[in-house]
């Protein structure tokens, strides 16, 4: 199967890019990008090829399907400039089981928002065969303070670089003791133990966001990102639910103790934002 190369969406002529000072090239668009055009033979200058930025064009008539309607006298922004304040809810963050609201201001050259989340918790118990089900995270509930640095890539699409703080904690669980060994043997065995647990984490990542076009007023927009998050945990171990027991002796255990354990999480989320946006005055 063959696909479309660019200059199936471009026509052999007539692509014009006025710049500020009235001066005009003529030729073809064979590359947008989010900050500059690259034309093609351009018979007023002689050269070939040339690249333009986008903050010194005024003006642009193309054929370039993708990013712009036929005829057009002025450009299609390729980033949403328009500056607004928004605010809303996020019903459900996917994988991550929370769901939260969002404030957002648009600034000059990035956008910051602030996102107030819940964690809920599922109760799912450990699978110790599972690296990413080995811990009890999803006995916890917890509230989540993220900061978002957006910055534009193309259209209305920007990414995101995520800043935040995380503080987590169940009450007494039966939980699965992973850091227990058999006396002289090499097996690991894992018992349970009733424990509650706090945890505080910090985390960072990426994440990508698209707005859909709707209403002037109305916000709609998908995203998706990854991060990681560096827990510091508190327990509180009030005494065992049952063992393995093979050959040879348990590690001596004093209940009721306290434990600290440090881990690091790896999240995928995805959701959608829906809101109000105002915009701004220039």
């Amino acid at each position: 199967m063959s696909y479309p190369s660019l200059i199936d969406f471009i026509t052999p002529t007539g692509d014009t890019i006025t710049l500020k000072g009235g001066l005009k090239f003529i030729g073809k668009v064979t590359k947008i990008a989010p900050r500059s055009f690259t034309i093609k033979n351009c018979d007023t200058t002689g050269f070939s090829v040339i690249k333009f930025s986008k903050k010194n064009i005024i003006k642009i008539t193309t054929h370039y399907v993708p990013f712009f309607k036929h005829g057009d006298i002025t450009p299609i922004p390729l980033v949403d400039t328009t500056k607004c304040f928004h605010i809303g809810i996020i019903p459900y963050l996917f994988l991550t089981r929370s769901s939260g609201i969002y404030l957002r201001y648009d600034l000059k050259k990035f956008a910051l928002e602030y996102r107030p989340s819940y964690t809920y918790a599922t109760n799912l118990e450990p699978q110790t065969m599972l690296p990413l089900l080995k811990y009890d995270n999803f006995y916890f509930q917890g509230i989540n303070n993220s900061f978002i640095f957006y910055f534009p890539m193309i259209r209305k699409t920007q990414i995101g670089l995520v800043l935040s703080y995380k503080h987590w904690w169940h009450g007494k669980e039966s939980i699965i003791n992973d850091n227990s060994e058999i006396s002289s043997k090499e097996e690991v065995v894992f018992f349970k133990e009733i424990r509650s647990t706090v945890m505080n984490g910090f985390g960072a990542g990426i994440e990508f966001t698209n707005y859909l076009t709707v209403y002037k007023n109305f916000d709609l927009n998908f995203f998706w990102g990854a991060s990681f998050t560096y827990f510091n945990s508190y327990s509180n171990v009030y005494s065992m639910s049952y063992s393995n027991r093979f050959s040879g002796s348990y590690i001596p255990s004093t209940y009721p103790y306290n434990e600290t354990k440090s881990r690091l999480c790896f999240n995928l989320t995805f959701g959608f934002k829906v809101g109000f946006k105002k915009p701004l005055k220039k």
